[in-house]
Parts: C-alpha cells; structure tokens; sequence
C-alpha cells in the first residue's frame, strides 16, 4: 500500500472512529451526564470532527463551490447581525458567550453541514467509508429500537421522550427529543427505499413502530405523506379519494374527532382548553411564530429580510427553515436550498427524491433537523449511499 493510500485509509478510520464514539457516548451521556454540568461532552466530540474537517481542508483544500456558499452565507449572517440594535446583536453581546451558546453557535451549528460536505466531497473513494457510516446508522437505530421496547415494557423513565410527565413516548438511548424524530424518519426512509427495491420489510416494520413508540406528533406528519407517497408509487387512485374522503369527513366532525383524540391522550386537555386546537396541533410553535413574526416587525428594517437577523434564544419559532430565514434572511435561506437540492436530490431516482422532500417537509412543521449536526450529517451520507445504489428506482 502506498503512502497516498495509507493517508486516505487513515481519514476513513479517523471518521468513522469519531462517529462511533458518538454513537457509545448517546447511551453513557444519557445514563450518567449531569445536565446542570458546565461540560457537554457530544460537543466536545463534534468539536473534534470539525477540528479534523479544518485540518483536513489545509491540505486537501475544500469543495471551492461550498467554500463560496459558506463565506456568502457567513457574511449575510454578520451583515444581518451588525444592522440590528445593539440588545440583539452578537456585537452588543459577549462574543464568547455567543459562540459558546448564542447565536453565533446557532449560526455553526446550521453551516456545520456545508462544511463537512464541502471536505467529504474533496474525499477520494469515499464510498467505503459511505457504507460503513450509513451501516453503523443502521446498526445504532436498531439497538435504540430494542432500548424503545424495553422502555416501553418497564416503563422506565430514563428512555421516555417526555421523563416523570404523563405525556406517552419512548426514545430508548436517544439523549435529545428534536433529533430522536429526524433520526427515526431517516431510518423509515432508508428501510422503505429497501422495501420498494428489495420487496423485504422487516426493518421496515421494526423502524415503523419505533417512530410510532416516540410519542411526537411530527412522526404522524411523516407517516401520512409517506402513505400518500406510496399510494401515489403503486398508483393506487381509489384508494388516496378514499383518504380524501375522510379528510373532509374529519374536518366536517372535527369536534368528534378532538372529543376522542383527547381521551386516547389527555395530556393535551388542558392545552386544548386553554389555547385551542392550532396550539395543541403545533406544540406551542404556532405562539412562537407570531412572537417571531413580532420580533421582525419591531426590530428588522429592509436589509434584515435580505440577510436576516435573529436573537435566537429569545425568538426562534421552531419552524425549521423559518427560523433558518431568520437566521440568514431570503439570500442565505436561498443558497441553503440549492445547497441541499445540489447534494441531497439532484441526482436521486425520483421515489427518493419524493420521500427526502417529505423528510424536509416533516422539518419545515417541527424543526430539529438542519440545526442539529448528527441527523444533517447521515442523511447527507444516506443521501450518497441511494445516489449510488438506487439510481434505478422510479
């Protein structure tokens, strides 16, 4: 083996030595992190990769396309920042403290994702290191199923999505809520894409009822477009009118309907009473949003919609890509889509392009997708592993 070799063996090892650790630590930072520590081991984990993505990028040098996407979108950012008064401004505030927490960590935190395709993409023969990170996905979400179960069983707080409330839901291992509903629509895609190429559903099934045991309404979302997707795949015509029929049945008995939702989950009743059906539908985003829409009409002037602007712990919506267009206005949530459209669909066979739209419709409702690295990052490589090997499915 050469030296040039051993050097590209030597990056597939590193990252998928970094990503495995991430997966062990989800189990043992549940179990054993103390959330009012200062330290946040995951981050000092991710921290790492990024260290390594900037090393690597001195001598390999980055995807010059993702380069330019992401100083335009960083200058868009500190544009949208500098215009705005000074009390939610990064340059009002201590810049440590923003890096560390603030909105210059958000702002991280959304480009990390370029960042890390931008060096992948400069990778050579990078398609081994793609099939053992998207088996190592797998194999994770298989283990956290079980967990899920067991949860489920013993009823033990610890793998509850919602721990010591009356709320339903079981994340097994998963330490975080906004990423255990990503995770799980990733791994129902990957498995239904099989299913459709392979016709075995097993996996399939498993992964369905995982989702269905995390107890978040977003999951719902994602199974109901998925079920139309499929129906319009097999072009089963009656059956979708049917689906359409009741649809208008329920919105006509919407009462009936709410009378028995609330009793299956009385969790909600309370919300429902007090702030109505939009509010329990929503999770409160919808009270979010108009405090966001709020926050612009009383502190953005016209080139805040160009380049955005937000005090993220205090306004976020979130909406995924709205708070994204808060973040870097219409030109950086612009770049952001023909970013993704680049290397997540444009070179998919047309069933996986549909469901990677839904996935980011499911985003576009509950948020937690694009802001958090983990999720981002495998469905970027989930999206390289069906360019390769599905091309063929229609």
């Amino acid at each position: 083996m050469t030296q040039v070799e051993n050097k590209k063996q030597l990056i597939h090892h590193i990252l998928y030595g970094v990503f495995l650790v991430l997966f062990l630590l989800e189990p043992l930072v549940k179990i054993f992190y103390d959330p009012n520590s200062n330290i946040r081991v995951k981050a000092i984990l991710k921290l790492t990769l990024l260290a390594i993505l900037v090393g690597y990028t001195i001598f390999l040098k980055i995807k010059k396309e993702v380069l330019i996407f992401l100083i335009i979108l960083g200058l868009s950012f500190l544009i949208g920042q500098y215009v705005l008064i000074e009390k939610h401004s990064i340059f009002g505030s201590n810049l440590l403290k923003e890096a560390q927490g603030g909105d210059i960590y958000i702002f991280i935190k959304y480009m990390y994702i370029l960042f890390f395709v931008g060096v992948y993409e400069k990778i050579t023969t990078n398609e081994n290191l793609t099939e053992r990170l998207v088996n190592l996905f797998n194999g994770f979400m298989i283990i956290n199923t079980i967990f899920i179960g067991i949860g489920l069983i013993t009823k033990w707080e610890l793998f509850k999505s919602y721990p010591y409330t009356t709320r339903f839901g079981y994340q097994g291992l998963i330490e975080l809520a906004g990423e255990s509903i990503h995770l799980y629509t990733i791994a129902i895609s990957l498995a239904y894409i099989k299913y459709v190429k392979t016709k075995k559903y097993g996996l399939l099934v498993f992964f369905l009822l995982g989702g269905l045991m995390l107890g978040k309404k977003a999951i719902f979302l994602y199974l109901l477009l998925l079920v139309i997707v499929h129906l319009c795949y097999l072009k089963k015509k009656k059956i979708l009118y049917g689906m359409g029929f009741l649809t208008i049945l329920a919105i006509v008995f919407h009462k009936f309907v709410i009378a028995i939702f609330i009793k299956i989950f009385p969790f909600w009743q309370n919300l429902y009473e007090s702030d109505g059906l939009v509010t329990v539908i929503f999770s409160k985003r919808n009270i979010l949003f108009e405090e966001s829409l709020h926050y612009i009409q009383t502190n953005w002037n016209p080139i805040n919609y160009i380049f955005g602007g937000i005090d993220f712990a205090s306004y976020r919506s979130e909406f995924g890509f709205f708070d994204l267009f808060l973040a870097v206005g219409i030109l950086g949530i612009a770049l952001y889509f023909w970013f993704i459209y680049k290397y997540f669909l444009s070179k998919q066979a047309t069933l996986v392009k549909t469901v990677f739209i839904i996935i980011f419709i499911t985003e576009a409702f509950s948020g937690g997708l694009i802001i958090n690295i983990i999720p981002m990052i495998f469905l970027y490589l989930i999206a390289k592993h069906l360019e390769r090997n599905y091309t063929t499915t229609t």
